[in-house]
């Protein structure tokens, strides 16, 4: 009788400790590849249309016309939503180059954050009373030492309703791309027989390596469909060209 009242015990706290973990969800630190750099998002998880709600997710301080080398971006992450019935304040961001691999460093001080392999999430998502929105700050991107690639910024934020489930949540992603710095002249885009064919001018590059061509089918995510080489250092006129053939 006696080692069958142990065992009823040690279940008993099994079921206890499944249940307090279920609850937490991912409020501790979410998983990585869920910020639309991959074409994923925390949906993949949580119920709800992906910025559905009206609601929306904000990155401000990133580098405007192009990066400095090693120079440290001291970033804001806001989170929105029309309702003020929110009450955990999770998200995720991500830099990447041409071809997906990740550019750059992440850091942070806010203690509600951490980096999560080569992303930046939250950690210990933030409480709050119910609220409409909430802002992660000190939220820190260094530039690379090296290199004068273009870099898109995925982010992604859950506006939670704070149950335990997954169910009830509002998902909100964006991106931010920090262009090369050139100077452009003209750009333009034509179909022939199911072909898009791209053409752009330059009047001014500086260090250029490349153009990343991206596509969207919703105008607002977009994803890397190749890339046009540049010419580097130029103050003359310089033209190129992309054939996109995804409708032929």
């Amino acid at each position: 009788m006696k080692k069958i009242y142990t065992l009823f015990i040690l279940s008993f706290c099994i079921i206890i400790f499944q249940s307090g973990v279920k609850s937490l969800n991912f409020s501790g630190t979410p998983p990585i590849d869920r910020t639309g750099a991959t074409g994923i998002y925390c949906t993949a998880c949580h119920s709800g249309t992906l910025n559905g709600g009206g609601g929306n997710v904000t990155l401000t301080g990133l580098p405007v016309g192009g990066y400095t080398l090693s120079q440290q971006y001291n970033l804001s992450l806001n989170i929105s939503h029309p309702t003020p019935n929110r009450s955990i304040w999770g998200f995720s961001i991500k830099a990447v180059k041409s071809g997906g691999s990740s550019i750059g460093t992440f850091s942070t001080t806010n203690s509600n954050a951490a980096l999560n392999f080569t992303e930046l999430s939250h950690n210990g998502a933030a409480s709050t009373s119910p609220s409409s929105s909430f802002t992660y700050d000190n939220l820190k991107w260094t530039a690379p030492s090296s290199g004068t690639d273009g870099v898109t910024f995925y982010f992604v934020a859950n506006a939670a309703n704070g149950d335990g489930g997954t169910s009830g949540d509002f998902i909100y992603a964006s991106t931010s791309i920090v262009a090369l710095p050139i100077e452009l002249n003209n750009f333009s885009a034509s179909n022939d027989n199911n072909n898009i064919i791209l053409k752009w001018q330059t009047s001014v590059e500086i260090n250029s390596n490349y153009f990343d061509v991206e596509r969207s089918d919703d105008g607002q995510f977009f994803f890397s469909i190749g890339k046009v080489d540049a010419v580097g250092n130029s103050t003359k006129p310089q033209s190129y060209s992309f054939v996109d053939s995804k409708l032929s």
